[in-house]
């Protein structure tokens, strides 16, 4: 993609755009309150982490209380994001999500994306994502099967 077609986070390497707050593997600064990174796949892992995060220690289970953390009323639609993002999965916003054995986690990200920069995500960036979750599902996995 032209530089010129990339959203402003896909410029920093952060199409998630994530706010500033946390010391990210590969964050080189910050634009306008928001992360800059070295590498899409370091704005990428950060973005995985922090989902990741919302369903294992926050409890957020739901396409509503995920994405009314990650998109707060302050400065965005809120209802509207996850009127999109329930759409695009083909769930209702108050059904529990599965991070744990499903594909939920990387189908949420791919939609999250579309919606933050506006297209589509390449599949390279796709691929990123899959890498991401196979790594989550194999640590969860020697978790479950520790001490045998």
């Amino acid at each position: 993609m032209a530089t010129e077609n990339l959203s402003f986070g896909e410029k920093l390497n952060n199409p998630f755009n994530l706010r500033t707050g946390c010391e990210w593997v590969g964050l080189t600064g910050e634009s306008r309150g928001f992360c800059s990174f070295d590498s899409m796949k370091n704005g990428i892992r950060a973005a995985f982490i922090t989902l990741r995060t919302y369903y294992q220690v926050h409890g957020l289970r739901t396409i509503r209380s995920i994405i009314t953390r990650w998109a707060p009323a302050t400065e965005n639609n809120t209802e509207g994001y996850i009127y999109k993002v329930a759409k695009r999965l083909g769930k209702q916003p108050d059904k529990t999500l599965n991070f744990e054995t499903s594909d939920d986690l990387p189908n949420l990200m791919e939609v999250i994306y579309e919606v933050e920069t506006g297209h589509k995500a390449s599949c390279e960036t796709l691929e990123m994502f899959l890498d991401l979750w196979t790594l989550h599902l194999k640590s969860a996995f020697w978790k479950r099967h520790e001490g045998r």
